[in-house]
């Protein structure tokens, strides 16, 4: 699997993924069991709604969540970025230039 994932950085310098499938569960959601996404039955909650978190955990590959903007609830929507081993400045700087880029564009967190 480390081998099949390193090999998607001899095209791309930076994977870039939702950090989620769907947007945050409320804090009550019990950890484990099935879950629906948009009303359908998804499976297990941790397969279904964190597949990419795991996948990179596995391989050791550096990765880094922002968060690119909010649902309509105000709940914070997450971007992964995923780089190649040793290439942990690479997505600190890549996080950088989009946060700053998001700070001036209409992205604005919703009041609390």
């Amino acid at each position: 699997m480390f081998r099949r994932i390193q090999s998607w950085f001899d095209r791309f310098d930076i994977l870039v993924t939702p950090t989620l499938t769907c947007p945050p569960l409320r804090a009550t959601r019990p950890g484990s069991g099935d879950i629906e996404i948009d009303g359908r039955p998804a499976g297990d909650i941790r397969a279904a709604w964190a597949p990419t978190l795991g996948l990179f955990t596995m391989t050791g590959h550096p990765a880094l969540s922002l968060n690119c903007g909010w649902t309509d609830d105000g709940l914070p929507i997450g971007l992964q970025l995923v780089g190649r081993w040793h290439q942990d400045w690479l997505l600190l700087r890549a996080g950088r230039l989009l946060q700053n880029g998001m700070r001036h564009a209409a992205w604005r967190m919703p009041p609390l």
